[in-house]
């Protein structure tokens, strides 16, 4: 049996701890990024899946013409890159008319560096002018015999005489005659060499010619050549620049989405909702906890009880019997 006062409250029945929170999907609709919870269709798990948002017309139609120009672009490089420019410079009919005019130039040479033999041309002008010689000495001869004749004076020394100077002037006349032959067939190599010299320089002029056409012919070639490999080294410029561009925008693209902050803003959004859910479920704990400690002071600050006043009698009477057998007073003596 207690004798006490009120009984002491029981400790208050804390509540249990609040259920997680769901996460959130986020819709990053300025960066076409979503952050979803989904069901996984084969295991039935729920999972965070991170998705790109459809682009709008015009961004699609942007998105979707960077990549044509990229793969024109490519396409064409690589096109311009597997064509040789020195397939359109045929060297070969240059090389073929080259070698046939040095041909003909080694055969005029050849032809310039046989010297004919003018033996009988040389004969021939000698026994001519020994015949015209001879004439004129026979002329000279007879007329000189008639005149020396008509003087008296056609035998003996005074013919004599003159027939020894006619004799020598003849006799240096046929000396003279085989040098002028000699002459005669230097005259006549010399000719014939300034008029085959003259020939070559006429055919060698036409050669050259032929060279400076062929070399203006390969010059405008080669200057067509270089303008095609120029024509192709801008058109693969162009195509860098094409493909840079379509890259920039498709990079962009990725950039933007990439910088959405959706799955860190879901992520940070259901541990707030979760952290203030525990803070309060901690307050509810600590509001109950503090009036129960309340009511316990409470209770403590209470009047006494029936037990307690009983108790408090019992010890006062003890107190006076024991100070009347020592002969004061009995509180349960006197009448």
């Amino acid at each position: 049996m207690c004798f006490g006062g009120n009984e002491s409250s029981s400790p208050p029945q804390l509540p249990s701890p609040p259920p997680i929170e769901e996460m959130l999907d986020i819709i990053d609709e300025v960066n076409g990024v979503q952050s979803i919870v989904a069901t996984d269709a084969v295991t039935g798990k729920k999972k965070r899946v991170i998705q790109k948002l459809p682009r709008s017309p015009e961004d699609q139609a942007l998105f979707d013409e960077a990549g044509r120009l990229m793969t024109r672009a490519i396409e064409e490089s690589k096109r311009l890159y597997d064509y040789d420019p020195n397939q359109i410079l045929d060297y070969a009919p240059f090389v073929i008319e080259v070698n046939r005019l040095n041909t003909e130039r080694q055969a005029d040479l050849a032809a310039l560096a046989q010297i004919p033999d003018f033996t009988e041309e040389m004969t021939r002008f000698k026994a001519m002018q020994q015949t015209i010689l001879d004439e004129a000495y026979t002329r000279q001869k007879t007329s000189q015999q008639e005149e020396l004749n008509r003087m008296g004076y056609g035998h003996g020394s005074t013919a004599s005489a003159y027939q020894a100077v006619l004799d020598s002037e003849k006799a240096k006349a046929d000396q003279r005659l085989g040098v002028e032959s000699e002459q005669y067939g230097r005259d006549l190599r010399r000719q014939d060499w300034g008029d085959r010299a003259n020939l070559y320089e006429l055919r060698e002029r036409g050669r050259q010619g032929q060279l400076s056409a062929l070399e203006a012919k390969y010059s405008l070639q080669q200057g067509y050549q270089r303008e095609r490999e120029s024509m192709r080294e801008r058109a693969l410029a162009h195509n860098r620049d094409l493909l840079s561009i379509g890259s920039a925008i498709r990079g962009a693209d990725t950039a933007q989405r990439a910088s959405s902050m959706a799955p860190q803003l879901q992520f940070a959004d259901w541990g707030a909702r979760n952290s203030i859910n525990i803070q309060r479920h901690q307050a509810e704990i600590n509001r109950l906890m503090g009036q129960y400690q309340m009511d316990q002071v409470d209770q403590n600050n209470q009047n006494p009880g029936f037990g307690e006043t009983m108790l408090r009698l019992g010890g006062q009477t003890a107190a006076s019997y024991f100070t009347a057998g020592m002969g004061g007073p009995s509180a349960f003596g006197r009448r």
